[in-house]
């Protein structure tokens, strides 16, 4: 996106006293607006690495992704958020987006 398009849209990568709204243009079906672009998560590092175990765990292999590290209770809560979110998602396309 343009920065102009992003401090629009409240980006969370743009300094808050630069953010000049009025946000994310979020459609009614999506629920609760938000003042940060939700599109902001999707470059956190946390979500990034979510979504990598996520891959591994449908196929079996998370622990070999982590190789010798402990699998922790909050990497399992992050990937099933993610898992509901994309199950969610995917019910929604597969329903004609409503």
């Amino acid at each position: 996106m343009s920065r102009k398009v992003r401090v629009r849209w409240n980006c969370g990568l743009v300094p808050p006293n630069e953010r000049v709204g009025p946000g994310f243009p979020v459609p009614a079906s999506w629920g609760e607006d938000t003042e940060i672009c939700p599109g902001y998560l999707t470059a956190l590092p946390t979500v990034i690495e979510a979504a990598r175990a996520r891959v591994h765990w449908e196929k079996g292999l998370l622990k070999e992704r982590y190789e010798e590290e402990a699998l922790t209770g909050v990497l399992f809560d992050c990937i099933e958020i993610l898992n509901g979110a994309v199950g969610e998602l995917e019910s929604r396309v597969a329903n004609g987006g409503s």
